[in-house]
């Protein structure tokens, strides 16, 4: 017997609606009816609950245009679902999976009776899952590696790049003090590790999730790393990363 575990960095359900407007292909949507539609993140290990919900009613084609639809910024959203009510109706059910995190247009041309499953309430979407039998991961990691990143202009906690992986290799620094900022920290969380190495060509601010803080600073304070060098940090509290 053995037991499930997510762990590592929640991924947060998509922050926006997407647009629904009424379409021109022809299509089986009831013509006179409401209809609500909502998106959810998928990665390897699990889904978001839903995005606040958009609405439309149909024109004489049948059909819905959605665009806008959310793409998220996390690395480990590996593909998005849309849910659709039916014509009047209030819960949320599947009409569509994008295998991808960069479509954000569709076209809803789908009867009522051929819609899914309904749409999760919970978030079971982490960047980690263990299966370990009896025993339970109490310091998670975040594994994975993602590279070719660029730090986000105007040295900004608001502006920087948002990391979700163990190892972060920084390749584009346009302008000194662009930055980079650590996961969000939980209690859950202590003893988690993330290391970061700028391969750009100018220092690289690096900073705390927002409200949260580095080396037991003041809230949102970065610390920087230099071109040609790594900087590793462990969750040593809830809301703090120690630089090591």
């Amino acid at each position: 017997m053995s037991s499930v575990t997510l762990s590592g960095f929640a991924v947060s359900k998509p922050s926006s609606a997407p647009t629904a407007t009424a379409g021109v292909a022809s299509g089986d949507l009831d013509q006179t009816a409401n209809y609500g539609y909502k998106v959810t993140y998928v990665t390897a290990f699990g889904e978001t609950d839903a995005s606040a919900a958009a609405t439309v009613t149909t024109t004489t084609t049948g059909s819905v245009n959605l665009t806008a639809i959310p793409v998220s910024t996390n690395g480990n959203v590996s593909s998005r679902k849309i849910y659709r009510t039916i014509g009047g109706g209030a819960a949320y059910l599947l009409l569509a999976t994008l295998s991808d995190n960069v479509t954000t247009t569709y076209t809803d041309t789908t009867a009522d009776a051929s819609l899914g499953a309904a749409a999760p309430t919970l978030n079971s979407a982490h960047s980690l899952q263990t299966i370990n039998g009896f025993v339970k991961l109490v310091r998670p990691v975040i594994y994975g590696i993602e590279r070719n990143i660029t730090a986000g202009a105007g040295g900004t906690t608001a502006a920087a790049y948002q990391l979700s992986a163990e190892y972060n290799f920084i390749a584009t620094v346009t302008t000194t003090n662009d930055g980079v900022r650590l996961p969000e920290l939980s209690s859950a969380l202590i003893g988690s590790h993330v290391k970061i190495r700028n391969n750009g060509a100018n220092v690289a601010r690096i900073f705390p999730f927002t409200g949260q803080t580095i080396n037991g600073g003041a809230a949102d304070n970065p610390v920087t790393v230099a071109a040609g060098a790594s900087a590793e940090f462990v969750a040593d509290l809830a809301n703090d990363w120690a630089q090591v």
